[in-house]
């Protein structure tokens, strides 16, 4: 800790935060004709490539990693400026893993990421 703020990168961890919610939506019985359309297709789309999105996110995360560490190896950020960067670059690490698998099923290597 410097002077109120924290290191972008240590103490924060998006599990930990949404380890709760996530329990709760975990031991609900929801069905997928209670969520909107959109809602629902995102979920199809996402769990169709989970497979491709695990593997790839590994190996994008530690390059997001590599460059947010000597981008911001000087900065300083506050909680709520952390948990911003947190959220945002996990959206922008789960839309190019789901990106690139996708690319890798239309290039013929669907076993690999379905």
């Amino acid at each position: 800790v410097h002077s109120g703020s924290i290191q972008p990168f240590d103490y924060i961890s998006f599990a930990c935060i949404l380890s709760v919610p996530n329990i709760l939506l975990c031991c609900t019985s929801i069905k997928s004709e209670s969520f909107p359309l959109p809602i629902n297709q995102l979920i199809k789309l996402l769990s169709e490539y989970s497979l491709g999105i695990f593997c790839i996110n590994g190996i994008v995360s530690q390059i997001f990693l590599s460059f947010g560490e000597k981008l911001f190896s000087q900065s300083s950020f506050n909680f709520l400026e952390i948990l911003i960067i947190k959220v945002t670059g996990l959206i922008v690490l789960l839309f190019i893993s789901l990106t690139i698998s996708i690319l890798l099923k239309n290039l013929g290597l669907k076993r690999v990421v379905c």
